[in-house]
Parts: structure tokens; C-alpha cells; sequence
């Protein structure tokens, strides 16, 4: 049996012969009981953290998976990560070229991250890779975009709802 069969890798750099000549080179080392236990304790903590990170239940979404609905006129929301228990959302919103959002209170912290495009909220415009926060318990005036924005936003995961003066 070769060292190569011995040892599991597919990335090979040396031959058969030499790999062979290098292991039948070196000298064997006997370790004392201390260290192979330390030496095993080690190797099996190393597994388990590993093992422990690959059975999260980790979500990824890629950029063409998931579901868009509109919401309102010009106005798309992806749903990313629902929290129930906190009531907290993380989404998409894509708004189209001239898409407006009506006046809205927030009822929990909203945080929005601009990806790419603009929007105007209140008196405040902001950029791909601006950051926005909306405390709880604020009303902000209509939100909208001249040339169109993509923007990530985790708050409440209540539908949108409308301010009664926006209903009129």
C-alpha cells in the first residue's frame, strides 16, 4: 500500500516514488501518553466545532431565488428572514423609476441599507450604500425615488400599512 493510499487528497503535487521515498525517510516518533491524549483532545474538539458549524441551519438566498411581490404601484418586496417571535423582518424592496411609499409609522426599529439607485425619505436622500435608521414609534413622509432603488430593510414584519391621512 502507497502513502498515497494511506492518506485521503486529491491535490497530489509529487509522484508516487518520491512520496514513497519521503515517508520510508523518516524517523518514527514514539509520544508520551500525555501527549497523544493532548494531541487527541485537540483533533476532537476541532471535529466537533466543525461538526457543530455544518449541521446550523445556515440560509442562504441567491440573487435569483425567492419570490417578488408587488406591494404597492411599482413597488416589490422579497421577504429574506421572518422572525415571528420578534415580529422582525428582513427584505428586499425594489422600487421602479417614480415608485412612491405613502406616509408610515414604524412600529419597531427599521433599518434600511440603500444597494443601488436613490430615495428621498423626509428630507433626507439617500445613496447606494447609504445606511437609514427609523425608531420606533416615528412616522416618515412619503418615501420615493426618481431613478429607481434597491434597498434592504429589517423591521417590522407587519404589512405595510398606510396613515389614515394617506387614505383620504
Amino acid at each position: 500500500m502507497s502513502t498515497r493510499d494511506k492518506v485521503s487528497n486529491t491535490d497530489w503535487v509529487l509522484e508516487d516514488d518520491i512520496l514513497n521515498l519521503l515517508a520510508q525517510a523518516q524517523n518514527p516518533v514514539t509520544l508520551s501518553p500525555e501527549r497523544i491524549l493532548r494531541m487527541r483532545t485537540r483533533i476532537m474538539s476541532k471535529v466537533a466545532k466543525d461538526t457543530a458549524l455544518t449541521q446550523r441551519n445556515f440560509s442562504t438566498i441567491r440573487q435569483d431565488e425567492g419570490v417578488w411581490i408587488e406591494i404597492a404601484s411599482g413597488i416589490e418586496k422579497k421577504v429574506l428572514y421572518t422572525d415571528v417571535a420578534e415580529g422582525i423582518q428582513s427584505y428586499l424592496l425594489r422600487l421602479h423609476p417614480g415608485a412612491a411609499l405613502p406616509s408610515h409609522e414604524h412600529h419597531k426599529d427599521e433599518e434600511c441599507v440603500v444597494l443601488e439607485g436613490s430615495l428621498t425619505m423626509d428630507a433626507v436622500t439617500l445613496s447606494a450604500g447609504d445606511y437609514h435608521l427609523a425608531p420606533k414609534g416615528l412616522t416618515h413622509a412619503c418615501t420615493f425615488t426618481k431613478s429607481g432603488a434597491l434597498v434592504f430593510i429589517r423591521g417590522a414584519m407587519m404589512e405595510y400599512q398606510p396613515n389614515e391621512n394617506d387614505r383620504k
